[in-house]
């Protein structure tokens, strides 16, 4: 009764947070434009909506919290950081000239998304089907551990190159896909179920983590592939991060409002290594610099709110994909030597057909929120519509996080953050990373054990 009171009185941090981030909207936006301020404040209140609904129950969602606090780091703070910067007419962080009627309408978007998923999830029950029973035998996580030992020899050199930058131009897309988003997280698997059998620190996990560490290394890889595999994995070992709503929703908040800007220092340089550590204490202060946490809410890794303005004006301009967009991406494994016109991601699309012709954007590799993609392929009705499957989406996590089977665990967790990437997009990228896992994690290791249960056991 004590803990649960305890519980109780700690989540009432998160309606002065609230109020705390109100206060920060009034200060900053209404003194420039009323109505653009309210409509800030209505997003956050739906955020915080989330918030305070999901820490006052005992039913476990690392993907709310995840979800909430994308909002109001992308959609909320950021995106207030730069108006601040605006005049009319002012480039946006995506070039895009700062429209306030725009910005008004791309805030009442995200307004009806954040509306539906509340209600979808909340109020909407689906009938979900027991888990089957599962059976993982030592011979399962040694053959785990002696694949993770032969991926790690195999293909050691290949990571160590992209370590270097150096570019094979012999390599195929689709087998850089294979190997990185699915082979290489097959060690994920070896750990949660190493995990399941011995549940202690000892040689072989501290092994088993040193592989992962390096085929899926901060140096080589985005932040978006590797920031959902190392939290599912802290969170795996250490549950009581998750235990309550509220502790999770604490300590995602520090990793993403703190600890996610300074890895860009790591992740989002083009330097090779060698000289990243040749000259650590120039790169470092360089990259920290004055103000900088102000400055990088400034940049495009937080484009994602100029882009859902950039989509809009695009719409305006050459009407909706009618689910173009939306196919090519759910079907982003089908070569484009059978499907020739397959449409490229939509981040891709809106920077090389809007931004970067009309508005001489410097680079086409940017975001696109599934905001944005509901709106881009069927309007108002495919934000309503991919607010209603993302609520969903959520349910099944959520089971996958309860789940007594460590793989669905793991990957539970996994797909919990990786909605952060999700919403931020764009949808084809994110949706191969998430199949790749799902590969690597369960498919793969679960065919492994039913061949072993068929025919040894």
């Amino acid at each position: 009764m004590n803990s649960i009171l305890k519980i109780k009185r700690a989540t009432l941090v998160i309606p002065f947070l609230g109020l705390a981030f109100l206060l920060f909207i009034c200060i900053t936006l209404f003194s420039k434009n009323l109505s653009l301020g309210l409509s800030f404040c209505i997003n956050s209140v739906l955020a915080f909506s989330i918030i305070i609904k999901n820490t006052n129950r005992n039913k476990i969602s690392i993907a709310l919290n995840s979800i909430s606090i994308f909002v109001l780091l992308f959609f909320v703070i950021a995106p207030i950081i730069q108006i601040e910067l605006y005049n009319e007419g002012s480039r946006m962080v995506n070039n895009l000239p700062f429209n306030t009627n725009t910005a008004f309408y791309a805030n009442i978007q995200i307004s009806l998304f954040l509306l539906t998923f509340l209600l979808t999830y909340f109020f909407v029950n689906i009938k979900q089907s027991s888990f089957v029973k599962f059976n993982y035998s030592k011979n399962f996580n040694n053959i785990l551990i002696i694949i993770s030992v032969l991926i790690f020899f195999l293909f050691a050199r290949y990571v160590y190159n992209n370590m270097l930058k150096i570019e094979d131009n012999n390599e195929s897309i689709i087998v850089s896909l294979l190997l990185k988003k699915s082979m290489f997280m097959i060690p994920i698997a070896a750990f949660s179920i190493y995990l399941y059998h011995k549940n202690k620190i000892s040689f072989v996990l501290i092994f088993l983590v040193l592989v992962i560490l390096f085929l899926k290394n901060p140096i080589s890889e985005r932040r978006n592939a590797i920031g959902p595999l190392y939290l599912a994995m802290g969170f795996y070992y250490f549950s009581s991060l998750y235990k309550t709503n509220f502790r999770s929703f604490i300590f995602i908040f520090f990793i993403f409002f703190f600890l996610f800007p300074l890895s860009g220092l790591l992740t989002n340089s083009y330097l090779p290594i060698t000289e990243r550590l040749g000259n650590l204490e120039t790169f470092i202060n360089d990259g920290l610099g004055n103000n900088y946490f102000t400055n990088y809410f400034n940049t495009l890794h937080y484009d994602a709110w100029s882009n859902i303005c950039a989509t809009i004006e695009y719409v305006k301009v050459d009407g909706l994909s009618m689910g173009y967009q939306f196919f090519g991406s759910i079907f982003f494994f089908v070569p484009r030597a059978i499907w020739p016109s397959k449409p490229i991601g939509t981040g891709h699309f809106i920077a090389n057909d809007f931004l970067i012709p009309q508005y001489n954007l410097w680079l086409s590799n940017i975001s696109c929120p599934i905001i944005s993609e509901g709106y881009i392929n069927f309007g108002i009705f495919g934000i309503i519509l991919f607010a209603v499957i993302l609520a969903f989406m959520v349910k099944i996590f959520d089971k996958w996080v309860s789940s007594p089977d460590p793989l669905y665990k793991i990957f539970g967790i996994y797909s919990s953050f990786w909605l952060f990437y999700l919403m931020r997009g764009d949808l084809m990228s994110s949706w191969a990373y998430l199949c790749g896992a799902y590969i690597g994690i369960i498919i793969i290791p679960k065919t492994i054990n039913k061949i072993l249960i068929t025919k040894w056991i």
